[in-house]
């Protein structure tokens, strides 16, 4: 993604007041979103056969992004600070979260069977981030590959090249052979 890009769907982010309170929304908000499949934005989704449905919200609490998913309760699980989602089929969902107001890692969700399983797991707790300081960012699904980006310090993340390949991991969707992407 160039450089230039990125700031100009800032720009219109703000000024369209699409909700951008906060940067995890705007850095979200990307072309690339709708080449990849990737959701960011808040809205409501589904999958193809509509078995699925989900919704992300703007907190307005903080200005980050909660995704909301259909639970065995009577209400709706709510999961803090998503930063991107992908379909993986009609009945799985994957998507990532931050530090900042939330558990870090990448998730599968089942939906059928309404539950929640971590494949990715911080790997640098700290004082200020007890469940993790990573931060991680759906790219794309391919066959039965994830590839996301990762950092381990979240307040040391040059938000201008995360997107790279030197941020670049990829798992299988059962949480099997993570490792960091070739260059």
């Amino acid at each position: 993604m160039m450089k230039s890009n990125y700031y100009s769907t800032l720009i219109l982010c703000i000024l369209l007041l699409m909700n951008c309170r906060s940067w995890a929304s705007a850095v979200t908000a990307l072309p690339e979103e709708h080449q990849s499949g990737k959701i960011g934005l808040p809205g409501s989704y589904q999958s193809k056969s509509g078995k699925c449905p989900i919704t992300i919200v703007v907190s307005a609490e903080g200005g980050f992004k909660q995704l909301l998913l259909e639970s065995d309760l009577s209400k709706n699980e709510i999961v803090n600070d998503i930063t991107s989602a992908i379909y993986f089929s009609n009945e799985l969902l994957v998507f990532s979260t931050s530090p900042l107001y939330g558990n870090p890692g990448i998730f599968v969700y089942d939906c059928s069977l309404k539950n929640i399983k971590r494949i990715v797991a911080p790997q640098k707790p700290n004082k200020a981030y007890p469940q993790g300081a990573d931060f991680f960012e759906l790219k794309s699904i391919e066959d039965d590959t994830i590839y996301y980006y990762h950092t381990t310090d979240v307040d040391k993340t040059d938000f201008n090249i995360l997107r790279t390949n030197k941020y670049l991991f990829q798992v299988f969707i059962d949480g099997s052979s993570l490792k960091k992407v070739r260059q």
